[in-house]
């Protein structure tokens, strides 16, 4: 069966990359996490969406201008989608998600090009240093505890060069089919992920061939998710992650049982 992955974990459910949406899903049965990276001024790794704190916070202000101290500050539980529901909710680093999942959920750390800088590795050199920190296994096949993926080319060659065990995920929005695999190669990729709408029988067959896997985002209903996990995809990531999984073993008991 398709993997499902937890985009930001249960994000329709809690919010987003917080541990309360990373609990809700593990307790929903989903194992596999999706989750984002950002580094702020004094070289801390934060699990956070968006380079600043503006849309998911109480407080406005570009994380990678504010210490830890002051990302720590402030209450992520969403309140423009949840109200005080889950309040408060804090910014977490990296290890310290690690750390709260480690034996209980697989992780895709999904690497955000804003806080890559052209002139220096140090975002993603202080990215493996958490990882191999953690003690969570790292390998290049399946039994691996964390994935690498990022939109952004240059950020998954710097990983493949300082942490190359990590399997990497190119993510694509439509790119052509020509540019997406020059950059997979480019970046040693396990598998790619572009979005659903970009997916075809002749791109998955392409993909075969060159030894790849393929992987898409994002989906949140249940007829769609049972209709692409026919494509025989490595994973698909949703915001409903309880959710497909439910409709997914629903499909798999009536196939099972016709």
């Amino acid at each position: 069966m398709t993997l499902v992955i937890a985009h930001r974990g249960n994000s329709a459910a809690a919010p987003e990359n917080t541990f309360a949406s990373f609990d809700s899903a593990i307790a929903g049965g989903v194992t596999l996490l999706e989750c984002d990276v950002q580094m702020t001024a004094d070289g801390h790794i934060v699990v956070i969406h968006d380079p600043t704190l503006d849309r998911t916070s109480d407080r406005a202000g570009d994380v990678r201008s504010l210490t830890l101290a002051e990302i720590k500050t402030a209450d992520v539980s969403y309140p423009k989608n949840f109200g005080a529901k889950f309040s408060p909710q804090r910014v977490a680093t990296l290890g310290e998600l690690l750390a709260h999942l480690k034996g209980r959920a697989r992780v895709m750390l999904e690497i955000k090009k804003e806080s890559s800088r052209p002139e220096s590795d140090e975002f993603e050199r202080r990215i493996a240093a958490e990882i191999v920190r953690s003690g969570i296994h790292v390998s290049a096949d399946m039994g691996t505890d964390i994935a690498l993926l990022s939109f952004a080319t240059p950020v998954l060659e710097r990983m493949a060069a300082i942490l190359p065990d990590a399997p990497r995920g190119h993510l694509f929005y439509r790119d052509p089919e020509e540019v997406m695999f020059a950059a997979a190669e480019k970046v040693k990729a396990s598998f790619v992920m572009p979005e659903k709408g970009h997916l075809s029988p002749g791109l998955l067959e392409r993909a075969k061939q060159r030894g790849l896997r393929v992987a898409t985002w994002v989906c949140d209903d249940a007829a769609e998710f049972n209709e692409l996990d026919k494509l025989g995809l490595l994973g698909i990531g949703t915001n409903r992650p309880t959710e497909m999984l439910e409709a997914a073993t629903l499909v798999g008991a009536g196939a099972s049982g016709s």
